[in-house]
C-alpha cells in the first residue's frame, strides 16, 4: 500500500505544478515552459537534482550581454490570455441590445481586440470592456431621454444630419457623443 500513497502524492504534486504553471503564465511568467520539451534529470540519494538542466537560449528573456531580448514572446503591452468570468460576459452581452451592434462591436475591438464577448483575453480586459459598455449605455439612455423631451421633427432632423438611422441604431461612439451634444442643445441643457 505505501506505493499507492506515493503515487497519489506524485499525481497531486504534478497537478499542483500544472495549476501553478497555468496561473503564472496568465501574468506572463514562465510562458516559455509550455514550449520546453521534457528533460530527464539525474538525482542524488536524497532525490535532489545533481545538475539542473540549462534553458535553451530562446527561453531566456535576456541576451548574453544583459539586454532585453526583443524577440521574446513576453513583451511589454502584450495581452495575456487567462480565464474570464462568465458572469461578466453575460453583463457585457446584456448591454448589447441597449447600445446596438455598432457601438458594441467598436468597444469590443477598441479595448479587447475581439469580435465576440467570449473572445476577450482576460478578466482585466473584460472589466475594462464592462466599464466602457456601461458608459456607452448611459450615453444611449441620455440620448433617448433627451429625444423624448424634444420635438419629434427636430430629433429626426438631428438624426438625419448625423446620418444615424434611428435611436436604436447609433453606429459608433463618436456619433453617440455628437447626438447627445446636439440633443442637449435642443433641450437647452448644458453638455455634461
Amino acid at each position: 500500500m505505501p506505493g499507492k500513497c506515493g503515487e497519489r502524492a506524485g499525481a497531486m504534486t504534478t497537478s499542483e505544478a500544472q495549476s501553478f504553471k497555468r496561473a503564472a503564465s496568465c501574468f506572463g511568467l514562465g510562458r516559455y515552459l509550455y514550449k520546453l520539451s521534457e528533460a530527464w534529470v539525474s538525482l542524488d540519494e536524497y532525490r535532489q537534482p545533481i545538475e539542473y538542466p540549462r534553458l535553451p537560449e530562446w527561453a531566456l528573456h535576456m541576451k548574453a550581454d544583459g539586454s532585453l531580448d526583443s524577440s521574446s514572446s513576453v513583451r511589454r503591452g502584450a495581452i495575456q490570455h487567462c480565464p474570464i468570468d462568465q458572469r461578466v460576459t453575460m453583463r457585457i452581452e446584456d448591454v448589447r441590445g441597449l447600445v446596438g451592434e455598432g457601438i458594441y462591436g467598436e468597444i469590443l475591438w477598441r479595448i479587447a481586440r475581439a469580435r465576440k464577448d467570449n473572445a476577450i483575453p482576460n478578466a482585466q480586459v473584460q472589466s475594462n470592456v464592462v466599464e466602457a459598455m456601461e458608459r456607452a449605455s448611459r450615453g444611449v439612455r441620455k440620448a433617448r431621454s433627451l429625444s423624448e423631451s424634444a420635438i419629434d421633427t427636430e430629433v429626426v432632423s438631428v438624426l438625419d444630419r448625423l446620418r444615424i438611422p434611428s435611436m436604436n441604431a447609433i453606429p459608433n461612439l463618436a456619433a453617440l457623443k455628437e447626438l447627445v451634444r446636439e440633443l442637449e442643445q435642443l433641450a437647452g441643457t448644458p453638455a455634461a
